[in-house]
């Protein structure tokens, strides 16, 4: 999760439960322990829906959907599980790329000629 989101996201998830707006907010937060999720973890399991409402209002420009969110709230912790282990095979080959180019450019470095 981005730095610079992730209180602020916890702050809106928190004022979702509080207020019980959108009420599916809760009902998902009360399911995902049975799931084996702690609390943290379900505050960002939580923030997926709100931040794609974010970024669609952002990039698309449309009003806020509350369909759309409570969908995502139903489809959760499916949704989230399959987003989280894309994002870390996609890590992994980043990771992999990186340790290659270093060890690529420690290479050249032992190659070079003394001046």
């Amino acid at each position: 999760m981005n730095s610079r989101l992730h209180l602020p996201t916890h702050e809106v998830v928190a004022t979702q439960l509080w207020d019980d707006s959108p009420p599916e907010a809760w009902d998902t937060a009360r399911r995902l322990p049975e799931a084996g999720y702690e609390r943290h973890e379900i505050l960002h399991v939580l923030s997926r829906p709100v931040l794609e409402q974010v970024r669609a209002a952002m990039h698309e420009q449309p009003p806020y959907d509350l369909a759309a969110h409570v969908a995502a709230l139903r489809a959760l912790p499916g949704s989230w599980e399959r987003e989280r282990s894309a994002i870390t095979a996609e890590k992994w080959r980043e990771d992999e790329r990186k340790r290659a180019r270093r060890q690529a450019r420690e290479a050249r470095r032992r190659n070079r000629r003394p001046r």
